[in-house]
């Protein structure tokens, strides 16, 4: 005869928390309670008696742990952690990286705008040579027609 799965009884998830156990507790003893139930006292009786037996062990945080064991759902619940501690590294890694990447695309442009800056002074510096170039060229133009006349 296959084991009565408490939590399927009580109608909750295996991480349901003592809060939601309680509830549901409450709510089928009060369907099956002998004195209220609208039918074959016996069953009602059998259900009470399975109900409160869930109930004491998974009120228990002991009794429960070693109920989760035996019917695996501590296995199921060390996988999910598993599972979950992963995508969490996998975003920490990815958040490390989107970071990375963003810290290198800043680094480019700061190393764009400082060679654009060069760039400028350079074309000023060589406008600023041509002029004076200019200017002499001019002056010993203009040096020798005035030392011709």
């Amino acid at each position: 005869m296959r084991e009565e799965n408490y939590y399927e009884l009580f109608g909750v998830d295996e991480e349901a928390s003592d809060q939601e156990i309680k509830q549901a507790y409450r709510d089928l003893i009060k369907r099956y309670h002998p004195d209220t139930y609208r039918g074959d006292t016996a069953y009602a009786e059998e259900q009470t008696r399975l109900i409160n037996e869930a109930y004491s062990v998974l009120s228990n945080s002991r009794s429960r742990e070693e109920y989760d064991m035996r019917i695996g759902a501590a296995g199921r619940r060390i996988v999910q952690e598993q599972i979950r501690r992963h995508g969490e590294e996998a975003r920490a890694r990815q958040d490390a990286e989107d970071e990375w990447k963003r810290r290198e695309a800043i680094r480019l442009r700061e190393e764009q705008i400082r060679r654009h800056q060069e760039e400028v002074r350079r074309r000023k510096t060589d406008r600023i040579l041509m002029i004076g170039a200019v200017v002499l060229v001019a002056a010993a133009v203009l040096g020798l027609l005035l030392f011709a006349r």
